[in-house]
């Protein structure tokens, strides 16, 4: 995987982004990595330039063996922010967000507890025996009290948001913007309705896309992706058309 690439070469010639219109946004970016420094995730933001902007991408991408060893930028070891949160819902809430949109990575499973057991249990070899160099061990060791809300994975947490309603207000609006449907759902687990109700403070609605998001983290299939990312993108535009209409009725 060549960040390299990506950034200097697509981003800046073949489509090309405007990065100081991107420094200068009164809607300002914020970019979340982990940090082997502080062994948590930080928030980068106030960016000096295109080139601390450009490295802080390349941090918050930064897959540990896959891309590459940590990058050094602003006094932090840095990689990839899924290592400490895949879904930076507790970065938001720390930056002092009161309303957080989580748009999830892909659709949530309506399968039996023994698939998410498997699933799990693929991601934490690849997680141990891949992506595991020595500088990488004291952050495997305490990325499960990073990755969890009171104990309980974030995705059961969001879970029992969406089987509480605190997603689905919206949602009846949007005519199928979320697949997964109440019934679809595995019964209810108390810890997380307990972890879930004390972000509940935060007004976290996560938004779940649908069948078109369901691929592997490593895919590279150019189709895939793009229908991927208009799943997201469609998935969020409703919501926010759907608030918008709300506020003017």
């Amino acid at each position: 995987m060549d960040l390299d690439y990506l950034l200097d070469e697509v981003m800046d010639s073949i489509i090309p982004l405007d990065w100081q219109a991107v420094i200068d946004s009164p809607l300002p970016l914020k970019v979340v990595v982990s940090s082997l420094t502080t062994l948590r995730s930080e928030t980068l933001q106030d960016f000096r330039g295109r080139a601390d902007l450009v490295e802080c991408l390349k941090a918050t991408a930064n897959v540990p063996e896959i891309v590459g060893p940590p990058r050094q930028h602003r006094g932090h070891s840095l990689v990839d922010a899924a290592v400490f949160e895949p879904l930076p819902v507790k970065a938001a809430l720390r930056d002092g967000c009161t309303h957080v949109l989580a748009l999830c990575s892909r659709p949530l499973s309506a399968g039996p507890a023994w698939g998410k057991y498997i699933t799990r249990t693929l991601h934490n070899a690849i997680k141990y025996w891949v992506l595991s160099p020595p500088y990488m061990q004291e952050a495997w060791r305490v990325e499960p009290l990073r990755n969890t809300h009171q104990g309980q994975p974030l995705d059961d947490v969001l879970l029992e948001l969406l089987r509480q309603g605190r997603a689905m207000e919206l949602d009846a609006a949007l005519d199928g913007c979320s697949s997964t449907r109440t019934a679809e759902l595995e019964p209810a687990n108390d810890g997380a309705l307990l972890a879930a109700g004390s972000l509940m403070g935060g007004h976290v609605y996560p938004l779940i896309p649908g069948p078109a998001a369901e691929f592997p983290p490593i895919c590279t299939n150019v189709q895939a992706l793009q229908l991927g990312r208009q799943e997201g993108y469609s998935c969020a535009h409703q919501l926010m058309a759907a608030v918008e209409a709300l506020q003017q009725a």
